[in-house]
């Protein structure tokens, strides 16, 4: 077989339903209800802007641990999540809607 031919299937047959990963459906706005929260409870704790620490990580003010890289992720996702709602367009994966 050609190099990446194989890519994504496994030589022995399908992964065990027990090591797939877990999928969780949420409708956009519980996803955004639950982005907010978790934005707003970091937002208190560092007493600083998600806008403001996305700022100073990038200029070196902030330190970029692993809980700040998942505020700022979260906050990236929910600006995402906003402007599509706004726009009314989609969300998910170009797959997402294959049964």
């Amino acid at each position: 077989m050609p190099d990446g031919a194989d890519c994504g299937r496994d030589m022995i047959g399908p992964m065990p339903v027990k090591d797939r990963p877990r999928v969780i459906q949420r409708s956009l706005e519980s996803e955004i209800v639950r982005l907010e929260t978790y934005v707003g409870r970091l937002e208190s704790r560092y007493e600083t802007t998600s806008s403001f620490a996305l700022e100073a990580v990038s200029n070196g003010y902030m330190k970029e641990t692993a809980e700040v890289c998942r505020w700022l992720t979260s906050y990236r996702a929910l600006m995402s999540l906003r402007e599509a709602r706004a726009n009314g367009t989609a969300t998910g994966s170009p797959t997402s809607s294959i049964s």
